[in-house]
């Protein structure tokens, strides 16, 4: 969705980039920033070709305005054999091994347990309805791959909470912000 999803690119280098090659990548993504303003959305990772075998290796990645080192997770791998989407150059499948689903299911359930589990004990994070959208659609999206091992969208994870018994208010609170439905205003926090 145009202005409320990511863009969200990978694009494989023949090597990995110098110090120089960094700083110009930060100024470019500046620039496009400013003159576009749905850049603001665009998160790209820079993978070299001969690091592509390793899902929890970090690479460069823009991210969030900024350069950082983060990972091609086994689900961003397995969205891009399903869906990916090729601009230029070889398909997903050519240059990424395929994701088993034990391999989908073990990163999701660490994912719930190491990053999403701690932050229960952060209670000034849950009363941002940003936190509280992320946390109850990652959650109906894992319950999906774990129990079938397909990955399903944040708009079908709508319908899963439901069918998990969320309480529907909380469900069309998430559903009236993230897809501007008459009754409620929808508000950019900068999630991601």
């Amino acid at each position: 969705q145009p202005g409320r999803s990511d863009l969200d690119l990978v694009a494989v280098l023949s090597r990995p980039c110098s110090a120089e090659e960094e700083s110009r990548l930060i100024r470019m993504h500046e620039r496009l920033g400013a003159a576009v303003p749905l850049a603001a959305r665009l998160h790209c990772g820079y993978v070299v070709t001969t690091e592509l075998d390793d899902p929890g290796r970090p690479h460069l990645a823009w991210a969030h305005q900024e350069l950082t080192r983060r990972p091609i997770t086994p689900v961003t791998r397995r969205e891009l054999h399903e869906f990916g989407l090729v601009l230029y150059g070889p398909p997903p499948a050519s240059l990424l091994p395929p994701v088993t689903d034990e391999e989908l299911a073990g990163f999701v359930a660490r994912d719930l347990r190491e990053f999403w589990r701690p932050l229960l004990d952060r209670p000034d994070l849950w009363l941002r309805d940003i936190w509280v959208d992320a946390a109850m659609l990652t959650l109906a999206r894992a319950t999906v791959t774990l129990r079938d091992g397909r990955l399903v969208t944040k708009r079908r994870a709508l319908a899963v909470l439901r069918e998990m018994g969320a309480p529907a208010r909380v469900v069309d609170d998430i559903e009236r912000r993230r897809y501007a439905l008459p009754g409620g205003p929808v508000r950019d926090d900068g999630w991601p």
